[in-house]
């Protein structure tokens, strides 16, 4: 290989890497997302991360944060909470810092 193939493959090896690490802070983040609605809502133990993954596996097969931030505020209007989109995407950038740290841990 030449140099340059050797550089071509290092960027294609480093994006790939920043998009796997990417998609797991992702995940991370609706996870906790989904464990603070979960408390909102009064669900504990096991019913409170079986709401949680749910929600990340919804998230996963549609656009993340539009499916999230819809799943989310559905549920809590039905629970007559009157959180907003804002106050629920203020809390999403909250836990995609705290997810990106454990993640970098």
């Amino acid at each position: 290989m030449t140099t340059f193939q050797d550089r071509e493959k290092g960027y294609e090896n480093k994006f790939a890497h920043d998009q796997e690490k990417e998609f797991k802070v992702s995940a991370r983040r609706n996870k906790l997302v989904g464990l603070w609605v979960a408390e909102l809502l009064g669900k504990e133990g096991e019913s409170a991360e079986d709401y949680a993954n749910a929600l990340v596996v919804k998230s996963i097969e549609k656009d993340i944060d539009k499916t999230l931030v819809q799943n989310v505020l559905a549920d809590l209007e039905d629970s007559g909470s009157t959180l907003s989109e804002k106050d629920v995407c203020v809390k999403m950038e909250e836990f995609g810092s705290q997810a990106r740290q454990e993640l970098s841990a």
